[in-house]
């Protein structure tokens, strides 16, 4: 994986994550799931015109987020 992060910040990055307790490293990992799914939801709606049912909605948003995992 590339990066632009250089080991010393990467190295400072993680011990101050590891420094956290493990519930709130849980609660910022589903606050950052939730507002990802957030811009998700707009980006297709936006795209659509809003013209999506719900069902046609969370159909669309499982496909951008986890099509990735499958095999076609």
């Amino acid at each position: 994986m590339m990066t632009d992060t250089g080991p010393l910040a990467a190295h400072r990055y993680q011990s101050a994550l590891m420094a956290l307790s493990p519930q709130r490293r849980l609660v910022m990992s589903t606050d950052m799931y939730s507002t990802a799914l957030k811009l998700v939801r707009a980006g297709i709606s936006a795209s659509q015109g809003g013209t999506l049912s719900s069902e046609e909605l969370r159909r669309e948003v499982f496909f951008r987020m986890f099509r990735s995992d499958f095999h076609p």
